[in-house]
C-alpha cells in the first residue's frame, strides 16, 4: 500500500535488511583511533633498544644545577629540625629516584620504535615524545664495538650481592634504632623507601647493561644539534645504509 511504503521509507526501513549481518558492538565516532599506514618508503623496526641524549651539558647549566641543589639542602637544614629534615629529604629523594627507575625499566621492557623515511629519522619511546631527526642534521654514523664499562661478573657481584647485602645491613641497624626508640617511625619508613629505591635503581641498571651486552656492536649517531643516538640491533649496517651513510 502507498501509505505503508511511505511510512517505511520515513522510518528508514530497508527491504533487504534481513540479509545484513547482525551488529554486536557499536563504537562511537569519537572513540575511533586513526593510525594511517606508513608509506612504502618507510622502514619500521619495533622493539629495538635505543638510547638518546645530548653530547654534553654546558658549564653554566651544570653550575646552576649544582648550586640549586646545594641551596635547597642548606635551606631545608636551616629551617627544619634534623628529624624533619631527614624525613623530608628522604621523601624528596624517593620522589626523584622512583620515577627515573620506572621510566628506564619501561623503556627497556617495551623497546623503541624506529621509523626511517627518505628525509627523517623518527624514534618513538615509551613515556617520551617522539624524536624527529632530519637526515641532513646527521653529522656522523659509526658502528662501534660494544665494550661494557666493567666485566659482567663484576657487575653481578656489585649490583646483585654487595649493594643489596649492605642495604639490608643498614636497614637492620636502623630497625634496631626504631625498636629501641632512638628514631621515629616516620624516619624509619622514609629510610626504608629510600634504600629500596637505591637497590631497585642498581637492579634496573644491571638489567639495562645485561640486555645491551647481547649485541656485539651498536650504531652510534651524532647530529649537528649536539644529540646522540645509540642503537643496539642485529643489523647496524642495514640501518646505516638507510641513513645514506656507509660505515
Amino acid at each position: 500500500m502507498p501509505f505503508i511504503d511511505s511510512f517505511r521509507k520515513y522510518m528508514g526501513w530497508c527491504p533487504n535488511g534481513y540479509r545484513m549481518a547482525h551488529v554486536r558492538n557499536r563504537t562511537p565516532w569519537d572513540g575511533l583511533e586513526f593510525n594511517p599506514l606508513p608509506t612504502e618508503d618507510t622502514f619500521i623496526n619495533d622493539g629495538i633498544l635505543i638510547d638518546y641524549g645530548r653530547t654534553g651539558i654546558s658549564l653554566p647549566i651544570f653550575v646552576g644545577l649544582v648550586a640549586g641543589a646545594i641551596s635547597i639542602v642548606v635551606i631545608f637544614s636551616l629551617i627544619l629540625p634534623f628529624a624533619t629534615f631527614r624525613v623530608t629529604s628522604g621523601i624528596l629523594m624517593c620522589g626523584l629516584l622512583l620515577p627515573v627507575v620506572l621510566v628506564i625499566l619501561a623503556r627497556d621492557l617495551r623497546g623503541a620504535r624506529l621509523e626511517i623515511t627518505r628525509g627523517t629519522l623518527v624514534i618513538r619511546r615509551a613515556l617520551s615524545w617522539p624524536v624527529v631527526i632530519q637526515k641532513e642534521e646527521i653529522d656522523s654514523v659509526e658502528i662501534r664495538d660494544n665494550r661494557p664499562p666493567m666485566p659482567a661478573w663484576l657487575q653481578g657481584i656489585l649490583f646483585l650481592f654487595l649493594i643489596p647485602v649492605s642495604t639490608a645491613y643498614i636497614l637492620s641497624y636502623e630497625y634496631m634504632q626504631f625498636v629501641s626508640g632512638e628514631i621515629a617511625s616516620s624516619s624509619f619508613i622514609t629510610s626504608l623507601g629510600f634504600y629500596l629505591c637505591i637497590v631497585l635503581l642498581f637492579l634496573v641498571s644491571y638489567y639495562r647493561s645485561r640486555i645491551r651486552s647481547r649485541y656485539p656492536r651498536y650504531l652510534f649517531i651524532t647530529t649537528g644539534t649536539r644529540k646522540v643516538v645509540v642503537m643496539y640491533t642485529e643489523n647496524p649496517e642495514e640501518i646505516a645504509g638507510m641513513l645514506g651513510r656507509s660505515v
